[in-house]
């Protein structure tokens, strides 16, 4: 998963303002509450392996969220986030 624009651009700057914070947690969020409503609509559907993903990237992104609240950065060399 890429990083928010916001969080990205700080990031390359060497710096993160607490604004540039917020807002990629808002942007976190924001995809979170997007994969989970896919998942109700999956569930909706009775496509129960697509509802598993949404909620499962609901959770990841949740996640995410909460990681650079608490200001704990997570390093890829490909500048993603890995899932194994």
């Amino acid at each position: 998963m890429a990083r928010p624009k916001a969080l990205q651009t700080a990031i390359e700057e060497g710096h993160s303002s607490p604004m540039a914070v917020r807002q990629a947690i808002r942007d976190y969020l924001n995809k979170s509450f997007e994969s989970l409503s896919g998942a109700v609509g999956e569930l909706a559907n009775r496509r129960f392996n697509n509802c598993a993903n949404r909620c499962y990237y609901a959770c990841f992104q949740a996640a995410i969220a909460a990681l650079v609240e608490a200001g704990i950065q997570v390093h890829a060399s490909s500048g993603r986030l890995r899932h194994d």
